[in-house]
């Protein structure tokens, strides 16, 4: 045998080692492009999250993603239509919901089991490999929605075939994660509920968080360790993002196309005024963590040649053209800069991702932004932007930073199984 030479195993047969979630949520017209990167060899997601009412137009999509192996997740949409602002038409015409915004009885008793039907099928017949529980945003563990919705997540647990993941999606407020005993309570509740990750969104926190509301998420996150699944920060973008998962708050995290990187529910809460629009796409100038206009970013980059060097995009693989791939192709640009910003962390051990996230992120970032800001280009709303930025970079530094010195971790997040993993066990 000392003449037979081994051949590495297929790239399917090998293990799947562990890694940092990261999760896509794909909009209603961004099925094309996710379909593309993934053509080309994009490998940085673990999954992609479907709205339900786009579930037929992006099955292609989903087809895709189940071939190579990633979890295809399905939201059914429950938080918004249980709320005057956040219903609509077309989350009235699902199967779960009853063409009217959801009120507390659609999910108790006999009618959250019929709903958990519902949503089982939905999945099953769709091909998703993992669904988000149907929750709904509450103020606290004595909210009436939040005994119902574990109710009706244990019962879609038992519905859904084994090989199909459930994922608890818990939406609350800042205020009720900061609260201590608050947390508790929700904790001892979640403990009843056979669920295969938490996905945690938390209103009005994202890519544009404080430093002090990142280190108090961080240090809240500590007491849903417990609970022994992997932990998901769901709509948090920027370096709020690397953050929970470079201090092991978080084992992954979700954002949508230039969109969703934070959770705002306000506009659930008011009666819907006018068509919503589609925001035109922006450029993800990356030196700088910021997302702005076409036109900002074209006034940036045509400052000077010295800032077109900074600031362009020169990863071949990316934008071949530079800046003007950068700007033409905005969310490949945008998609391939975020993957390789969770990608590059999580290829850190452990033990130094605060070290690479303090002197290979926070840091030089801090100093573009600061040296932007001094540029004085001539649009005048992108230098009041760029002058806020670099006050709200350099106080995020400084709560990193002062952080990064003190904080002792009781423990570290685990990190999610990716689909083979999962369908392995």
């Amino acid at each position: 045998m000392s003449n037979v030479i081994r051949l590495p195993r297929p790239r399917a047969l090998r293990p799947t080692p562990s890694r940092l979630g990261y999760y896509l949520r794909v909009g209603r017209n961004e099925h094309r492009e996710v379909a593309h990167i993934l053509g080309e060899g994009e490998r940085a997601y673990l999954g992609l999250v479907i709205d339900a009412p786009h579930a037929h137009r992006h099955r292609e999509l989903v087809t895709e993603a189940s071939r190579i192996g990633l979890d295809v997740v399905l939201d059914p949409k429950t938080q918004p239509a249980a709320l005057v602002g956040g219903f609509s038409e077309s989350l009235g015409g699902l199967p779960w919901h009853s063409g009217r915004q959801s009120v507390l009885s659609d999910f108790k008793g006999l009618e959250g089991q019929r709903r958990a039907a519902a949503i089982a099928k939905f999945a099953s017949d769709r091909g998703f490999s993992a669904v988000l529980a149907p929750t709904h945003i509450i103020s606290g563990a004595e909210d009436p929605w939040f005994e119902a919705d574990l109710s009706v997540a244990a019962a879609l647990k038992r519905m859904l075939p084994s090989n199909v993941a459930v994922f608890y999606s818990l939406a609350v407020s800042m205020q009720v994660l900061r609260d201590s005993a608050a947390r508790q309570r929700i904790v001892e509740g979640l403990r009843r509920v056979d669920v295969d990750a938490l996905w945690l969104k938390v209103e009005n926190f994202g890519a544009d968080a404080t430093g002090e509301k990142v280190r108090a998420y961080i240090e809240a996150l500590a007491e849903f360790h417990s609970l022994d699944i992997p932990i998901i920060s769901d709509h948090v973008g920027g370096i709020p993002a690397l953050s929970l998962v470079a201090f092991g708050a978080a084992g992954g995290v979700s954002h949508g196309v230039m969109v969703l990187e934070g959770f705002r529910a306000s506009s659930w809460r008011r009666p819907p005024s006018g068509n919503p629009r589609t925001p035109p796409h922006r450029v993800y100038v990356h030196a700088l963590d910021m997302l702005v206009s076409r036109a900002q970013a074209e006034a940036l980059l045509n400052h000077s040649t010295r800032v077109k060097g900074q600031h362009a995009c020169r990863n071949p693989s990316c934008c071949p053209r530079g800046a003007r791939d950068m700007l033409e192709q905005p969310v490949r640009h945008y998609l391939y800069s975020r993957a390789r910003e969770i990608e590059a962390l999580g290829a850190i051990p452990h033990s130094m991702r605060v070290q690479h996230l303090m002197e290979r992120v926070v840091r030089p970032r801090s100093d573009a932004v600061a040296s932007a800001a001094a540029l004085g280009v001539a649009d005048n709303r992108l230098a009041a932007t760029l002058q806020d930025r670099h006050i709200a970079m350099g106080r995020l530094r400084g709560a990193l930073s002062n952080l990064a010195e003190t904080f002792e971790p009781r423990s570290i997040a685990q990190l999610p199984l990716s689909r083979p993993q999962r369908e392995e066990r």
